[in-house]
């Protein structure tokens, strides 16, 4: 399976430093915030989006990702991480992202940078069970990728995904204190339905959600 999508970004600077922003897990990894002073101004003039199914060439380079994205505690092992991505009823879903061209806010009269052929910028983890439940174990974006709805294009074709394998519902998890995270989830009609103690390794408690798969309305 492979979905190709031509985006435009959200107006504003884009936040292509690594490590700048929020790290939040839910897990979920997309910077929503405005970006801060560690931010580059410059501008996409667009970008062009792929997603497609894992490849086994793909595990270190996701690996990677993810220790990138969250903090100790929160970020997967290796083990963990492949223990999830071969977990029978689960699929992982990449995202791959070639820009058209970028140029500097700050020296309009440059040209802009040529495209790249792709790159991968963000993944999706997700399982569904014989009950009809599904899980979405994670959701991971590069900071160079956010704002460019990655996260929302992968949270809803997964959705799809458990949809076409029967799933009514899915669930998730999120940090208690990750509002960012949370404001997303509720955008995409996910509701809290109960509280985990002590879900991640460092102690932090979690948050429980829910999306009734069933509805046919979908957050734009």
């Amino acid at each position: 399976m492979s979905l190709t999508l031509l985006l435009h970004p959200l107006d504003g600077p884009v936040d292509g430093r690594p490590g700048c922003g929020h790290s939040f897990r839910g897990r979920f990894k997309e910077d929503l915030s405005s970006p801060g002073p560690c931010a580059t101004p410059s501008t996409i003039h667009s970008v062009l989006l792929t997603l497609r199914e894992y490849r086994q060439t793909d595990f270190e380079t996701l690996w990677r990702i993810d220790q990138q994205c969250f903090e100790p505690g929160i970020a997967y092992s290796q083990r963990e991480l492949m223990a999830y991505v071969r977990l029978r009823g689960s699929f992982t879903l990449v995202s791959m992202l070639a820009t058209e061209g970028i140029q500097s806010a700050q020296h309009p009269e440059t040209p802009p940078q040529a495209a790249d052929e792709g790159k991968i910028v963000g993944f999706l983890v997700a399982h569904t069970n014989r009950s009809g439940l599904g899980h979405i174990i994670t959701v991971d974006v590069l900071p160079q990728a956010r704002r460019l709805g990655v996260g929302s294009k992968l949270l809803q074709v997964a959705e799809d995904r458990l949809q076409a394998m029967n799933c009514r519902s899915v669930v998730l998890e999120t940090a208690v204190n990750n509002a960012p995270a949370l404001a997303f989830y509720k955008r995409h009609q996910y509701l809290v339905v109960r509280t985990a103690p002590g879900y991640y390794a460092n102690g932090l408690d979690a948050l429980v959600l829910e999306k009734d798969l069933l509805s046919t309305s979908r957050a734009g």
